[in-house]
């Protein structure tokens, strides 16, 4: 029966076989065992020499990992060239996308504009009528 302490909380966990299914994820920090070596891996009783392979566990590439990508929905590692997700079956494009929020209406702003209109001084229409009066006098005098 193998051993697994959990890489993530240290929790220790035994299984009959390692699968990967649901059970066979930490109980305390939800961590999949399936990728965690057990106590049984490498030289087995009886055997003396160093060259004896480790047993690979199942996941994107055993011990280590060299590049996976991370599920959008339960963060799990996927292989690189992995569409849905070995966990929860997500799609590993991404979540997806929002609709977009509609457009606000465009504000109308009003500008009020004054005109001002320049007008001749009061003043240039006096000095021009004593100046048409002095034209009429001057022309009934020559008259």
């Amino acid at each position: 029966m193998p051993e697994i302490t959990c890489p993530g909380c240290g929790t220790v966990s035994h299984f009959e076989e390692l699968r990967r299914s649901s059970t066979e994820f930490c109980r305390s920090c939800d961590y999949p065992l399936f990728w965690a070596r057990s106590t049984l891996v490498g030289a087995r009783a009886g055997e003396v020499d160093g060259d004896t392979g480790l047993r690979r566990l199942p996941g994107t590439a055993g011990r280590t990992t060299v590049a996976t990508v991370t599920c959008w929905a339960c963060q799990e590692p996927n292989l690189v060239a992995a569409t849905i997700c070995v966990r929860c079956g997500s799609d590993l494009a991404g979540p997806p996308a929002p609709e977009p929020a509609p457009e606000p209406a465009p504000v109308v702003e009003v500008v009020e504009e004054i005109v001002v209109v320049e007008s001749t001084p009061p003043w240039t229409w006096i000095v021009l009528g004593v100046l048409f009066l002095l034209g009429l006098v001057i022309l009934l005098l020559v008259l």
